[in-house]
């Protein structure tokens, strides 16, 4: 991982630790997106999946019956430690044991409850399009978002589809502009 991008996850790291902590758990949404810039940059695989373990997060303590369901102080007591290690290991340059760490977060979070556990299959699917739609927002084209957030092109075509990407660069038509085409092409617009 590139130093620059290794110090962004570090420190989106430990801001949600700090906010399950203290349950600020609206932040978790927003540290998830911030990590969306590292990925657009360095397109690195470990990233993308530190954004979807967060954002699952965010999903999880945002619902008030997952936040009184009975696993929910020991699930966060393993959240918490698993954020400590992949920390650890990420400041030790140890990026195999901080993937196990990130991919043990995502276990944790599928084996929450059975109840839920389709729910959260269906929002960490749900989390890796979002991920992808926002890189590809980026500008990074459709196959390597969706490859590097690990979906398929067809899961992520609907989803950058809604985006307003295209919308964001597009300059409006003034009649300057207007009169500039006229006269290049030689056709009367208006």
């Amino acid at each position: 991982m590139i130093n620059k991008a290794k110090k962004d996850v570090l420190a989106v790291l430990r801001d949600a630790r700090s906010a399950i902590k203290k349950k600020l758990y609206g932040n978790l949404h927003g540290l998830s997106d911030h990590v969306i810039h590292s990925i657009s940059i360095y397109q690195d695989r470990d990233i993308v999946d530190v954004a979807v373990a967060i954002y699952a997060l965010h999903k999880i303590y945002n619902k008030e019956r997952h936040r009184k369901h009975k696993k929910i102080k020991s699930f966060t007591k393993d959240i918490l430690n698993l954020l400590n290690q992949s920390i650890k290991n990420l400041q030790k340059n140890n990026y195999e044991e901080f993937r196990k760490d990130i991919k043990e977060i995502l276990a944790h979070i599928q084996k929450l409850d059975r109840k839920i556990n389709v729910y959260m299959e269906d929002v960490l699917d749900f989390a890796r399009v979002k991920k992808g739609s926002r890189i590809y927002e980026h500008g990074i084209s459709l196959g390597q978002a969706a490859k590097t957030a690990g979906v398929t092109k067809w899961e992520l075509m609907p989803a950058a589809g809604e985006t307003k990407t295209h919308e964001k660069y597009v300059k409006p038509i003034t009649k300057k502009r207007l009169e500039l085409i006229e006269n290049l092409f030689g056709v009367k617009i208006l």
